[in-house]
């Protein structure tokens, strides 16, 4: 499992940063949301959600991991911070996000990671597929991605100093897919370790 890196700054763990309308198709700047470290977690652990939460959808996603120190970089410093890769379900209660579109902080729930590999995975070939209680749901190819590697790196570390351990979510390349208490979501694309994760009811667990 990748796990946020200890900082210098006590009041700082390793930061996700989530990727919207990174997307072929969309005619917006991508946008950047930040999830706690601590809603991180691991393939095989339980993915936890209450039934107050609504629609709730998953999405298989690239994840970056930082493994050096950047800010405001150009591309190649931003190649050079890249530590590994990962794969991500960014997951999220929809019903919430409703109310006030565009604003997602405190909408994602937790975030499965897998375990990283290293910095020279051919990332531009991925295709990301997400199944449902073993039915493939969604399919997608991180070339679909308008921002991906180094650019995006380079992108967030404008307004954002990167820290190791800091993890991005690239985005999703394919529709999100609708998943409830009782479903086994499972991610994976070539190259890179599976993510499988049970999602069980908060309430009880």
């Amino acid at each position: 499992m990748v796990t946020a890196a200890a900082h210098p700054r006590p009041d700082r763990a390793g930061m996700i940063y989530g990727m919207s309308a990174n997307q072929a198709g969309f005619d917006t700047t991508p946008r950047v949301f930040t999830r706690h470290p601590g809603m991180i977690v691991g393939d095989g652990d339980p993915l936890e959600i209450h039934p107050s939460a609504g629609t709730v959808v998953a999405e298989g996603e690239l994840a970056i991991v930082i493994g050096t120190a950047v800010h405001c970089a150009g591309l190649e410093a931003a190649r050079a911070a890249i530590g590994g890769w990962a794969l991500a379900n960014d997951v999220t209660a929809v019903d919430l996000m409703t109310p006030d579109v565009g604003i997602q902080e405190g909408k994602g729930l937790a975030t499965p990671l897998s375990t990283m590999v290293g910095p020279e995975f051919a990332a531009e070939d991925a295709v990301i597929h997400v199944s449902v209680n073993g039915e493939v749901r969604s399919s997608g190819a991180s070339s679909l991605l308008r921002v991906r590697g180094p650019e995006l790196v380079a992108w967030v570390s404008r307004t954002q100093h990167l820290l190791p351990g800091d993890v991005i979510l690239c985005g999703a390349p394919a529709p999100a897919v609708p998943v409830r208490i009782g479903d086994r979501v499972r991610i994976w694309a070539e190259g890179l370790p599976s993510l499988e994760n049970l999602v069980v009811d908060a309430s009880t667990a």
